[in-house]
């Protein structure tokens, strides 16, 4: 397997049957808690997020599925589990709810995530849009986490 193919699947948890998404979310738990302690969180998000736009982007070439979202492309369920865990503090509830929460946006996609699922085109625009709809689900699932956080926790 090539790095691409490995780095988009989250070590090959894209490619497991029924529901990769959710595989692919589940594979980014273990991560995501290893990385909860590492100072400048934004750096380092940002480095990824670019980072996984262009190994993405790199793929989508590369196997010649440009102008789709290939189902076990999930590096974009790793960083939208990072969005939602972003404001909160990394307990294990917090990472169960914002599992919970994540998947439903993530699957449900309601506007704007919606919107961000339908750019396609060429694989830049393609993969952009691959992970800006989970960023956008992420964004709404770390909303949902902060009010419940400060509100009722």
């Amino acid at each position: 397997m090539s790095f691409s193919r490995i780095y988009v699947t989250l070590f090959g948890s894209g490619f497991l049957p029924k529901a990769p998404g959710t595989w692919g979310t589940l594979a980014s738990l273990p991560i995501l808690w290893f990385l909860k302690d590492i100072p400048y969180e934004s750096f380092i998000f940002f480095g990824f997020l670019n980072f996984s736009w262009i190994i993405t982007r790199h793929y989508l070439i590369q196997y010649k599925k440009t102008s789709q979202d290939p189902s076990e492309v999930v590096i974009d369920e790793f960083l939208g589990m990072w969005v939602t865990l972003w404001f909160v503090p990394k307990t294990v509830l917090s990472f169960f709810v914002g599992f919970v929460l994540f998947r439903i946006f993530d699957m449900w996609k309601p506007w704007p995530v919606s919107w961000a699922d339908q750019i396609k085109g060429s694989a830049t625009k393609t993969s952009f849009g691959i992970i800006l709809d989970d960023i956008i689900a992420g964004l709404i699932s770390a909303s949902i986490m902060w009010f419940l956080y400060t509100q009722i926790l």
